[in-house]
């Protein structure tokens, strides 16, 4: 016989998530968008940079400069424009409903490392999003969410590094 027992003495609620839209975006200088959404809109934005510079104006910190690995989840009452700042800004765009306890910074900028499989990951979410159906609805949400807390995870473990790490590292 063979048993194997695993547990945490801190259960966690990640709240959940319901995946509304997602964008890829490759922006040049003529990308400029202002937004107002109605009042009560509950949705969430995260956006993630993949490459060069974008601006985002946030209503409480006015504006923010998103570069490649930033990641920026604001409310839909806060967003109020996002531009393209040099010649090119590349972004995923994902819009969500989030129920629960957030354990993630909002309104914030955040430096987070890119994930090894990131780029397929968000692809294989924009073709599953479209699918149809609640239960294929479903599996892009509990995918987006497991990415999202990746995410927040390797934001988290990045701001425990000593600034020098990467320079020590490659010397060893």
């Amino acid at each position: 016989m063979n048993s194997r027992f695993s547990r945490t003495d801190h259960p966690t609620h990640t709240g959940s998530v319901s995946l509304k839209t997602m964008w890829w975006v490759d922006a040049d200088q003529t990308y400029d968008v202002w937004k107002n959404y109605p009042v009560g809109s509950d949705s969430l934005f995260a956006i993630r940079t993949t490459a060069g510079l974008g601006r985002i104006t946030v209503a409480a910190k006015g504006d923010v400069l998103v570069s490649e690995n930033s990641l920026l989840i604001c409310t839909s009452a806060s967003l109020k424009r996002y531009r393209c700042e040099n010649e090119r800004w590349r972004f995923w765009w994902f819009e969500f409903k989030h129920a629960g306890v957030v354990h993630f910074p909002i309104d914030r900028k955040i430096h987070v490392p890119r994930l090894p499989d990131e780029e397929e990951r968000c692809e294989t979410l924009f073709r599953k999003l479209s699918g149809g159906g609640f239960v294929a609805a479903t599996i892009p949400s509990t995918q987006f969410l497991t990415m999202l807390y990746q995410w927040i995870g390797a934001w988290r473990e990045d701001s425990r590094r000593h600034p020098h790490q990467t320079a020590i590292e490659r010397v060893m």
